[in-house]
């Protein structure tokens, strides 16, 4: 198989496993919406148009130390946003987000745990229900918008991506992808509930 096979094979099974979560969270009830990266690109391509995309990167801190979406917000981030009251200090982040204009999307790796962060995000803040779309991850980000992954201390564009698990490991090939070993993705599978929502 050639290398550009390889590519389309890969893509192929990433497009899908989203179709396949993506029913899956519609069966389970979940109202999100999910927004293809296709739509996401065009949205990120027209910062100035009638939408600002806020990404949110649900993804654990050592997959976002490998790299995140360009300007992504982790969830404690957007949390202090959609939380702070607005004053004299602050009215110009505040005013800036609007109900009328702003779109919030989370992202992780291929949309499952972005999917869930998104419903919450929906239920504590009803006010941003129709601005919540889940994005459908890094992993399709390599194929349709990989000058938006970045390095997030340099904020430089970089070819790496963290891809939780070998299941996940469908990164365009231009790209070298980092995996949690066996034994920390059962750690964090068996790791107790906090019982507090992180959002």
């Amino acid at each position: 198989m050639t290398l550009s096979g390889a590519s389309s094979s890969k893509e192929a099974r990433l497009r899908s496993l989203l179709l396949s979560y993506e029913d899956a969270e519609r069966k389970r009830g979940n109202p999100v919406p999910w927004l293809k990266t296709e739509e996401l690109r065009s949205l990120l391509e027209t910062a100035g148009g009638e939408r600002r995309v806020i990404l949110i990167d649900v993804r654990e801190e050592p997959e976002r130390r490998v790299s995140i979406l360009r300007g992504a917000l982790s969830p404690a981030q957007i949390e202090g946003l959609l939380n702070t009251p607005t004053t004299s200090e602050n009215s110009a982040a505040r005013n800036n987000l609007s109900t009328d204009t702003m779109l919030l999307v989370p992202y992780c790796t291929a949309g499952v745990r972005s999917a869930a962060y998104a419903k919450s995000l929906m239920a504590q803040y009803p006010q941003w229900a129709a601005c919540v779309r889940n994005g459908e991850g890094i992993i399709r980000a390599t194929y349709v918008i990989p000058e938006y992954i970045v390095d997030p201390v340099s904020g430089k564009p970089t070819s790496s991506v963290h891809a939780y698990g070998a299941k996940w490991d469908l990164a365009a090939p231009s790209f070298e992808t980092v995996l949690f070993s066996q034994w920390e993705r059962l750690a964090r599978t068996l790791r107790p509930p906090s019982g507090r929502l992180h959002l």
